[in-house]
């Protein structure tokens, strides 16, 4: 956390974070089922998995691992496939 990675277009992004320079759209259909990319300019928040389109951006890690909002998808889907119905 903290760190500061480049994402270049064509990228995912590699954890949560928050973009520090730079501007362009990400596609964010992994998480949201949203087919339009979304927008994001300085400060804005950038989810890991989602893909810079546009434009290289310059962003500030602000968690990793287990504790981004990805981790926390798969481990809601792990223990709904494991829940009898």
């Amino acid at each position: 956390m903290g760190d500061e990675v480049l994402v270049r277009v064509g990228e995912s992004m590699p954890a949560d974070g928050q973009v520090s320079v730079g501007s362009s759209s990400v596609d964010e259909s992994l998480l949201t089922g949203e087919s339009l990319p979304a927008p994001r300019k300085l400060r804005d928040k950038v989810l890991a998995g989602t893909v810079n389109i546009e434009a290289p951006l310059r962003v500030t890690l602000t968690a990793t691992g287990a504790a981004t909002v990805l981790a926390g998808v798969m481990a809601l889907l792990e223990r709904a496939q494991a829940d009898k119905p």
